[in-house]
């Protein structure tokens, strides 16, 4: 009988036994003998003997976050050298098995739950039993709400108020109108016009676990119209201005902004405006949906007349001449006597007579002023002269001027001393002698004048006289 046996193998050093347990060693082919002794203890001749290892199957998975109520799949990352692997025995810790190289599993229960798999490769070798524990993570619930009021044509604030069970959620994807899609925390979009908004929120955890999608629909109203409407007025007068509501919800609240700095919150309001000119008025209002309307402006336009008819005069009988009228917008003249057009501001007038007018200088929405013009008529052309004029600084009879009653244009007016010498001479009518030759003052006494001109009907007038100089 066979009493030992000894196993001599490169590598693996002495083995004893029929059947010896081999160390962990690589793979490959390993040469060795075998020496058995009899019980007589008589020993063979060594047996030559070849040992060949084969390489073991690494079992391996990958899997997305393991979520509860949510189907995740386990992805096999199993490998071997030399080999390829053809089973996969898992079990997938929810008290199901799978023989599928990438199972998809479900998980209704919280806690942890274990993982295994083993696998075996095409050379027969089976891997270790690779087990992993995994905290099933709660399933986010995605939620959020709106800012209202909800109005056509304004900013919306998104409310996030998604959760995690004792937790909240690390992030959360929006799906928004137009195909949309944003990450904030809270995101801001500009509303539509009128007509429904259908908004959706997904939420995920601080592992990535998705959430059910959420969607909203909200029914946006249409926004309120409003105009205003007001007359141009007067200075120092009560200016009416009416707010209107032309569509829309009813209105509750109406601010107006008004001319130097002033408000209302009424919906009627009246202003008094002191300084003629173009003010800007807004009006702006919140609808019972308390959503606030476009504001709306217009240009009130506040006037002031201030009527002058001129400064009275001397005319030339039957001779056309032309009234100064200003201050105003729109005028009238009373009576037309005489005139080309008495609506006007220089109407072409021919007297015969003396004449008094009223001027009456308004605008479309009245602020009416008045004011009279003298016109007095005569029929010869002559140039008048006072007799005397006092040059002293005091404003009275300071200059020598003649009058050019009916002098249509003046040829000259001269002044001479005693002796003859032309000491003044201007062919301006507005420019008068004021007592003086080259810078200094003249002598009190007799001077002599001489005026020349031409009529309107174009006539010479010539006229002289003496004048005195008082000092």
């Amino acid at each position: 009988a066979l009493q030992a046996f000894q196993w001599q193998v490169p590598g693996l050093g002495g083995l004893a036994g029929p059947n010896p347990s081999l160390p962990t060693i690589a793979p490959g082919t390993y040469n060795g003998t075998l020496v058995v002794t009899s019980s007589f203890g008589c020993p063979s001749l060594p047996i030559p003997v070849n040992v060949n290892i084969l390489p073991k199957p690494m079992a391996g998975f990958r899997n997305e976050p393991v979520c509860l109520n949510t189907p995740i799949q386990y992805i096999d990352t199993s490998r071997v050298t030399g080999s390829s692997i053809t089973n996969w025995w898992w079990d997938l810790g929810n008290g199901t098995t799978s023989v599928l190289q990438n199972p998809i599993a479900a998980y209704t229960n919280g806690g942890s739950t274990p993982v295994r798999l083993v696998v075996r490769a095409a050379n027969g070798c089976f891997s270790d039993t690779l087990t992993k524990v995994f905290v099933l993570q709660p399933k986010p619930v995605a939620d959020f709400g709106i800012s209202l009021p909800l109005c056509a044509n304004r900013t919306i604030s998104l409310l996030d108020s998604s959760r995690v069970v004792n937790q909240s959620t690390n992030s959360v994807r929006w799906f928004l109108p137009g195909g949309v899609e944003s990450t904030s925390r809270n995101p801001s979009l500009a509303a539509p016009g009128a007509g429904s908004i259908t908004i959706a929120q997904v939420a995920y955890n601080i592992e990535g676990c998705a959430s059910d999608t959420a969607r909203r629909t909200w029914v946006i109203p249409p926004l309120s119209m409003i105009n205003v409407s007001a007359q141009d007025g007067c200075v120092d007068s009560l200016i009416r201005l009416n707010g209107n509501r032309v569509s829309g919800s009813a209105i509750t609240h109406w601010r107006w902004w008004l001319p130097n700095q002033e408000s209302s919150i009424q919906q009627d309001t009246v202003i008094r405006i002191a300084t003629p000119g173009l003010y800007p008025i807004r009006l702006a209002a919140i609808n019972a949906d308390g959503c606030t309307t476009d504001t709306v402006s217009l240009s009130l336009q506040v006037y002031r007349t201030r009527a002058f008819a001129g400064n009275d005069t001397l005319v030339v009988a039957q001779q056309p001449f032309l009234l100064q009228g200003s201050g105003g917008v729109l005028y009238a003249w009373d009576p037309p006597t005489g005139l080309s057009d008495p609506t006007i501001p220089n109407p072409r007038a021919v007297l015969d007579a003396p004449q008094t007018y009223v001027l009456r200088a308004y605008t479309p929405v009245g602020c009416d002023t008045y004011d009279s013009v003298r016109i007095n008529v005569f029929r010869v052309a002559e140039i008048l002269m006072p007799n005397a004029f006092s040059p002293n600084g005091d404003g009275l009879n300071d200059r020598l001027r003649p009058i050019w009653r009916g002098i249509a244009q003046v040829r000259y007016f001269r002044v001479f001393n005693r002796y003859g010498q032309v000491i003044f001479e201007t062919s301006d009518p507005q420019v008068g002698w004021d007592g003086t030759f080259k810078g200094k003052q003249q002598m009190p006494g007799n001077y002599v004048w001489e005026a020349a001109g031409y009529g309107f009907r174009g006539n010479s007038v010539r006229q002289s006289g003496n004048v005195v100089l008082i000092r």
